[in-house]
């Protein structure tokens, strides 16, 4: 009598298990794309907004940076004639950026990267921000040079 063969069936289970990987892969990079779109759909406006002041900065429209600052920094930058001064004497003038890190919890946020300056200048770049009447302002700034 002839043995039953078992290779077709080895074969059988192989494929199932692999087609099982397949699926709990797919659907982990799935759910991975997921929180990532839904991360940054929620950190969009703060980065928007940090965008604009890093924007109105590099094109010395200071009165644009200062608008889009809260009361309080304001209120420590004294006026836009302040932020401009702040800006000149550190000769802080923004030419590219990329924020790399976003977080946001309640009604704050930040967002911090690295960016190039006049004169090839680097430093580390942070923007903090606070939700105020709707709106992503930004409640102070820091560049870390290196």
């Amino acid at each position: 009598m002839e043995q039953p063969q078992e290779q077709p069936r080895r074969k059988s289970r192989l494929g199932l298990i692999l087609g099982i990987v397949g699926v709990a892969v797919v659907a982990c990079v799935g759910l991975v794309l997921l929180l990532v779109f839904v991360v940054f759909r929620a950190t969009q406006p703060a980065a928007d907004a940090a965008e604009g002041f890093m924007t109105a900065l590099k094109n010395k429209d200071y009165a644009a940076a200062y608008n889009l600052c809260t009361s309080d920094l304001q209120g420590e930058l004294g006026s836009v004639q302040g932020l401009q001064t702040t800006v000149e004497d550190h000769e802080a003038y923004p030419v590219s950026w990329n924020f790399s890190s976003r977080s946001v919890e309640n009604d704050q946020a930040e967002m911090s990267g690295d960016g190039t300056f006049a004169g090839s200048r680097e430093a580390a770049v942070s923007i903090v921000l606070e939700l105020v009447g709707g709106k992503w302002k930004v409640a102070g700034f820091n560049f870390e040079w290196k």
